[in-house]
């Protein structure tokens, strides 16, 4: 996976199917650090309807963010922590 994917990757996001939004998480998760765009999308997936999806975030969240989360990143931990 590639950061090139990531605007795809973004909108898979928001797809119906949840096996496809579950992947892309897991994708961006493969990104690392280069998914910090994706977060807002990441964090939003935490709600999602499905639990392979919400679980495929948190960890795609957890690769993406730096330890510690920088101080002015004021949604994250608050987004994973429940």
């Amino acid at each position: 996976v590639t950061a090139r994917r990531l605007p795809k990757l973004r909108a898979a996001l928001a797809n119906e199917r949840a096996e496809v939004r579950g992947r892309a998480a897991k994708r961006l998760g493969q990104l690392g650090d280069r998914a910090g765009p994706a977060l807002p999308e990441l964090r939003a997936a935490l709600a999602d309807a499905d639990a392979t999806v919400r679980a495929e975030a948190c960890g795609a969240i957890a690769n993406a963010t730096p330890i510690p989360p920088p101080a002015d990143d004021t949604e994250t931990v608050p987004a994973v922590r429940p």
